[in-house]
């Protein structure tokens, strides 16, 4: 496949990008800094994106949307504008397009999520297009710079690298379904290369209370681990994504055990603690 990959620049697309590139695809990638100038005046020339495109000769077009790209969710933003001309290349080159977004569901940032997300899936079926939209729930994993630590396991991880008192802002009894990034792609790849159009969620295939992700984390580091309770946030929805799709109709399922994707963010967390302390 030759991807368009239009990005936020984050971990997630990091490792799709590596991934794909790993796999023995073409990727070329766009981020919306690149013509945020023009894109804030309203200026973008017609051919910009398209010429890149037509230099790529994409297949595909991949459009990845992360936390850091919620203050530029709004119909108004330059992700926005940039996305919504993506819909234009992919219907030009008859390319299957695919939106995976990772923004979160709190209650903070699910309106602004839903609002998205519909907005861009409306431009796919408006145009026609061979494609669809992925949710991605409990996103989680390694390799991620410090902004990116999101959700619970992340910054849950980096307090107890660095034996800091880490604060709890969920229920004790509240209930998460980790997706570790790995698995994240490999759903990605898998909506990349099906054809037809689908609107999938992909999350982690097991439930774990609060209080089962701190225990890990603990045994994992060997030692308890100080916490101090935010204010928690009653409102948590507890309900299971619906992932029986996402099994149906790309035959996919997560594979990565919640203690090894811990594990493995708690080495990239202490690699990166210790590099920076050199």
């Amino acid at each position: 496949m030759k991807v368009l990959l239009i990005s936020d620049g984050t971990f997630l697309a990091r490792h799709s990008a590596r991934r794909l590139v790993d796999l023995g695809h073409i990727v070329l990638d766009v981020r919306p800094e690149d013509f945020e100038g023009q894109l804030r005046a309203g200026t973008l020339p017609d051919g910009a994106l398209e010429e890149r495109a037509e230099a790529s000769g994409c297949d595909r077009v991949l459009c990845l949307v992360g936390r850091s790209s919620l203050t530029a969710a709004a119909p108004a933003s330059p992700m926005t504008a940039l996305i919504e001309r993506a819909t234009a290349v992919a219907q030009a080159h008859r390319a299957r397009f695919v939106l995976a977004s990772a923004l979160p569901r709190e209650a903070s940032g699910r309106l602004a999520m839903l609002e998205f997300e519909q907005h861009v899936a409306r431009a796919v079926w408006r145009h026609g297009l061979d494609g669809g939209v992925c949710r991605l729930e409990g996103l989680y994993g390694g390799y991620a710079e410090a902004a990116e630590r999101h959700g619970l396991i992340g910054p849950l991880v980096a307090a107890g690298v660095a034996a800091a008192p880490a604060q709890i802002t969920a229920p004790w009894d509240a209930l998460h379904w980790p997706l570790h990034v790995r698995d994240a792609v490999d759903g990605i790849v898998a909506m990349l290369e099906r054809d037809g159009p689908a609107r999938v969620r992909f999350a982690g295939a097991s439930h774990y209370r609060t209080r089962d992700l701190v225990a890990t984390v603990e045994a994992i580091l060997g030692a308890p681990m100080a916490l101090t309770p935010d204010h928690l946030d009653e409102r948590r929805s507890t309900h299971p994504p619906h992932i029986a799709d996402a099994r149906r109709l790309l035959r996919w399922r997560p594979r990565v055990g919640l203690f090894a994707g811990i594990e493995e963010q708690v080495f990239a967390e202490a690699t990166r603690t210790e590099a920076d302390a050199r």
